[in-house]
């Protein structure tokens, strides 16, 4: 008997437990089997009609609280981006599959060009790090650091409608790296090499192709990287053409830009065969003049022209020019009086170029040291001109405006 009342006591409490308190305040026409609408159940529940929110689309409150992303950046910056040359006008046209430029660059890479530089001249400066910055979206600035030496960066730049110079930024990683292993290139070419470390082998090394041999040339030579310029057709099968332009003794072009090859390897060496020809059978003498110093000064091909701009310029200031863009030493001027005539002056000139030494003058018995030492100048401008072109095949003229009267 007490067994039976614990079992109803039992269903009792299951009863309560499975039937909502919320049902029972339910409208009687909601028990007759048909749901109650959400309304009447929210009601009932003692909530707030769905009638009575007022609920805005989630793009409305996407427009006036926008999500913030994860680490965000400024948007990015106006800077200049790389464009190609138009198609060589040699190229014969096709209309019905166009030739297109598809690349444009000196060759190799200034990196790669680093790294060779510090283990063959001064490999007490390798590269500790590069290091990246991201002040804009998808775009960096960049520092180079070398040991023993102070960090190489670009030279800051102004950016649309700023008034301060801010640091220059780049659209990749690769191009800042690029333009700052140049710039660090140019800065350890200008310190003297260690001796023991200077290794320029002739001859071509094993396994070189054509468009290595002709890199390794040029920048054996200090002459500028070649410029290739790498075309292709439009459409399928694919093939390439290449023209490489050289500045020895003026701008010339080698290859053929007319798609013809079945990759671009095969373009750019096609085309490096063909300069290097060239150089063989012409055999072009290439200068290295040496500064004061002793240091290696500019390397000019026989044919370059060596501007100076003359505007606003005394004689002193352009014969000095002179030499120095010339890799000459600077000019050792003596001024000699003249022996029992007050105010008369003799003067030489010493003008050391490599490893000769060229006399200019003495020119005798000239009134005044200002008028001696301005007609020392002057001829000592001219005789670097003629020293120039006459030994090294190089051309020197002034530019600008400049009432200077220069004619021997």
């Amino acid at each position: 008997m007490e067994r039976e009342m614990h079992i109803k006591q039992e269903v009792n409490d299951y009863d309560m437990v499975m039937d909502p308190p919320s049902y029972s305040r339910l409208p009687l026409h909601t028990m007759g089997g048909l749901p109650p609408s959400l309304d009447e159940l929210f009601e009932s529940m003692g909530g707030i009609q769905t009638t009575q929110l007022n609920l805005k689309p989630m793009k409305q409150y996407l427009e006036t609280d926008p999500v913030s992303p994860k680490n965000a950046k400024p948007p990015p910056r106006n800077i200049a981006l790389q464009t190609f040359s138009s198609v060589p006008a040699a190229v014969k046209p096709n209309p019905k599959d166009p030739t297109r430029v598809v690349g444009e660059r000196a060759t190799t890479s200034y990196v790669s060009d680093l790294y060779e530089y510090i283990q063959g001249h001064c490999p007490k400066h390798p590269v500790e790090s590069f290091e990246f910055d991201e002040p804009h979206l998808q775009q960096f600035t960049v520092s180079l650091r070398l040991k023993g030496l102070e960090p190489v960066t670009p030279a800051p730049d102004r950016k649309g409608d700023d008034i301060e110079l801010t640091p220059r930024l780049f659209p990749s990683k690769k191009a800042a790296k690029e333009h700052v292993a140049h710039l660090a290139l140019e800065l350890l070419k200008s310190i003297p090499p260690e001796p023991e470390h200077i290794i320029v082998g002739p001859g071509k090394a094993k396994g070189e192709s054509p468009m290595g041999e002709l890199n390794r040339y040029c920048s054996q030579n200090a002459l500028p990287r070649p410029h290739v310029l790498d075309t292709s057709n439009s459409k399928p099968p694919y093939s390439f053409g290449c023209e490489i332009t050289i500045n020895i003794d003026g701008e010339r072009k080698f290859g053929d830009p007319n798609p013809s090859c079945p990759n671009k390897a095969a373009a750019r060496n096609r085309a490096a065969q063909a300069a290097l020809n060239w150089i063989a059978d012409k055999n072009p003498k290439i200068v290295k003049l040496k500064g004061k110093s002793g240091k290696a000064g500019r390397v000019l091909a026989p044919g370059s022209v060596v501007q100076i701009d003359a505007t606003d310029k005394t004689i002193g200031e352009i014969a000095t020019e002179a030499c120095t863009l010339l890799g000459f030493k600077a000019p050792q001027k003596q001024l000699m009086p003249v022996e029992g005539v007050v105010g008369m002056y003799d003067v030489l000139v010493i003008l050391e170029h490599g490893d000769q030494e060229t006399k200019v003058g003495p020119l005798k018995n000239i009134f005044g040291q200002k008028t001696a030492s301005k007609e020392a100048m002057r001829m000592t401008f001219l005789t670097a001109q003629y020293l120039a072109k006459e030994h090294y095949g190089i051309k020197v003229e002034l530019t600008g405006n400049s009432n200077l009267e220069l004619c021997a």
